[in-house]
C-alpha cells in the first residue's frame, strides 16, 4: 500500500480540553465525527499515551473545539506539540469555560462541545 495516499484524506483540527483537578489541559485531536444525531453521539481519537488522554478518562468530561482555518499556528502548535505536564498551555491563549468550569479555546474557532465519555475503545 502507499502510505502516501493518507495525505490526500481531509479532516479537521479539533483541541480536545479538561480539568486534572483544577488545572486546564488539552491537546490537539485529529479526528472527530459524528456517530448519531439523536441521541448527540460523537466519536473522538486522542493518543492514549497523552497526559490529556489520562484527565479525560479521570474527569469523564471533555470539551471539544473545532478549530478555524484563522485559528492561530502557534496556537495549534502549542496544543500539538507540547504536553500540559510541562506547560500552561492556557497562558496567552484566549479561553472561555463551560458551567462545569471545562476549558475552551476561544482563538477564532469555530465552535465546541461538551462531552461526556460513553465508552472507550483501545486501537491499539
Amino acid at each position: 500500500m502507499n502510505t502516501k495516499v493518507l495525505y490526500d484524506m481531509s479532516y479537521g483540527v479539533y483541541f480536545a480540553a479538561t480539568l486534572d483537578g483544577d488545572k486546564k489541559v488539552g491537546c490537539v485531536a485529529n479526528t472527530a465525527f459524528q456517530i448519531t444525531a439523536e441521541p448527540v453521539r460523537i466519536g473522538v481519537s486522542v493518543n492514549k499515551n497523552n497526559y490529556t488522554e489520562d484527565c479525560i478518562r479521570k474527569s469523564g468530561y471533555f470539551t471539544l473545539t473545532i478549530a478555524s482555518e484563522e485559528t492561530p499556528i502557534e496556537v495549534i502548535g502549542k496544543f500539538g506539540f507540547y504536553s500540559a505536564r510541562d506547560i500552561d498551555k492556557f497562558e496567552n491563549v484566549a479561553f472561555k469555560t463551560t458551567d462545569g468550569g471545562y476549558p475552551v479555546i476561544d482563538e477564532k474557532c469555530c465552535s465546541y462541545l461538551l462531552c461526556k465519555v460513553e465508552a472507550e475503545v483501545d486501537c491499539d
